[in-house]
């Protein structure tokens, strides 16, 4: 996985214009089509409404004025700029404050914060979660007025939004780059906790599946294992604890396709529970985006995100070349879920032995 945008402005101030520059494959296209793609919150119906309020501009070419965009029909070409002027953040900035207090730090220095990103919490900036990110949050934290103390944090990688757990971010460039090559190199050791429908025969063992974009699926971001083409994905995996017809299990991925510790456990027939696109119905998905998830949708999903945690990670630390681990503790949501298992266990045990 790439490494997200360099943030070059304070992302912990209102996003005034979101800028997009048509590339070879969008000339040609129509304006809403290429617009759609990009903000997949609105509909067609919506960018008309962003041209009929004036917020909507096409720059034609480089260094040129911007144009109000007159009709969702517009045709772009290569090298035009679509600039969308947005408006107040939904989310009221000073309770960013808050938030950038209650986020846990578990290792600090001078080049680098390792935070341990809590579940519901996207990592950047993206479709309606432009503001209550974990880097808007940040830059609230550490970014100042003052040139002598200002400190640029940057994103290493990222996690899934219901994904809890560690996230590395950087205070400078170079370390960015560096920690980038890492990753990419495959030298980083990450490991996750999860916990999983059904109680896994196995202890241990390697999922060793290819995956690949499900083109069939009305999420367009599901993944599938596949037996021919596809990315080559390998996950090692052990057993925890049993429990009531569920599975504490530790995961180790030794590639890092997206979705792939979600879509190989569901592979072999043990999904994360609460995993809302490879659990009983992808619709559930589709269904919280528009927050119309029914009580037994719930209910069905047991607990409100997935259940994946992101818990050690072990790198090398780009200046000092030495050997770090950071790890961050089970969050509570999971606890509470193993807790209640581990309860209702013991009941029907007890149960069971009473003559």
């Amino acid at each position: 996985m790439g490494l997200p945008p360099d943030p070059i402005r304070d992302l912990s101030k209102p996003i005034e214009r979101l800028v997009y520059r048509v590339g070879p494959a969008d000339s040609g296209r129509r304006l809403d089509q290429f617009l759609a793609a990009r903000i997949s919150w609105r509909s067609r119906t919506g960018i008309q409404r962003l041209i009929e309020e004036g917020r909507l501009f096409v720059v034609s070419n480089e260094g040129g004025a911007e144009q109000p965009a007159k009709r969702a029909s517009q045709r772009l070409q290569q090298g035009n700029v679509v600039v969308v002027v947005t408006q107040h953040p939904r989310v009221p900035l000073p309770n960013l404050d808050a938030k950038a207090a209650d986020i846990e730090v578990l290792y600090e220095d001078s080049w680098l914060i390792a935070v341990n990103k809590p579940p519901g919490m996207t990592a950047h900036p993206a479709g309606r979660h432009l503001y209550d990110t974990l880097i808007s949050i940040l830059h609230r934290r550490y970014r100042s007025a003052d040139p002598t103390r200002d400190v640029v944090p940057r994103l290493c990688h990222r996690l899934d939004r219901e994904t809890s757990g560690i996230v590395l971010v950087s205070k400078d460039e170079d370390v960015r780059h560096l920690l980038g090559r890492q990753f990419e190199d495959r030298v980083v050791e990450k490991e996750y906790l999860a916990i999983v429908e059904g109680e896994m025969e196995q202890v241990e063992g390697s999922i060793d599946m290819a995956l690949d974009r499900d083109h069939t699926a009305k999420v367009k971001v599901k993944m599938r294992t596949v037996s021919r083409g596809g990315q080559h994905a390998l996950t090692h995996y052990s057993v925890l604890e049993r429990s009531g017809g569920f599975t504490l299990v530790h995961c180790r991925p030794r590639t890092g396709r997206q979705h792939q510790i979600r879509v190989h456990l569901a592979a072999v027939g043990h999904p994360i529970v609460g995993d809302k696109i490879y659990g009983p119905d992808e619709q559930l998905f589709i269904d919280s985006l528009d927050g119309k998830l029914s009580e037994a949708a719930r209910q069905m999903l047991r607990i409100d995100r997935h259940a994946l945690h992101a818990f050690r990670l072990t790198f090398e630390h780009p200046k000092n070349t030495e050997r770090l681990t950071v790890e961050a503790p089970l969050p509570q949501d999971m606890r509470s879920f193993l807790d209640a298992v581990r309860r209702d266990a013991a009941w029907h045990d007890e149960d069971r032995e009473r003559p």
